[in-house]
């Protein structure tokens, strides 16, 4: 399953869409690209759509130039804007995280941005 819109890319092996709670479900094989960094979602990836965005994967990477995370659990809010833009407004991560930058490198269970 490819599912494409201005700037970003999901692929993935499974989607399912359910029309009453207007969640799309990716699972297996997941990759995605936006023009802000690349996503690796190994198990799943949500999308539910609604005023505000909210994004959640399992067992996710996100690479953004030199910054790694990676954790069990990552949910991302967004705010859609004017024009349709979307702003990641807050990220939480859950479950075995982890930080890499060039210079850093930290461990969690918890985070958030």
């Amino acid at each position: 399953m490819r599912l494409q819109s201005a700037g970003r890319t999901v692929t993935g092996d499974h989607a399912i869409y359910d029309l009453d709670t207007r969640v799309l479900k990716f699972t297996g094989g997941i990759w995605a690209s936006t023009p802000t960094g690349e996503v690796d979602r190994r198990d799943s990836l949500e999308y539910q759509d609604g005023p505000r965005l909210r994004s959640r994967a399992a067992n996710a990477t996100v690479v953004q130039t030199d910054r790694r995370v990676r954790a069990d659990t990552m949910t991302g809010h967004f705010q859609r804007q004017a024009g349709g833009k979307l702003d990641l407004v807050r990220l939480e991560a859950d479950g075995n995280v982890e930080l890499k930058t060039p210079d850093t490198y930290a461990t969690s269970n918890k985070g958030g941005l």
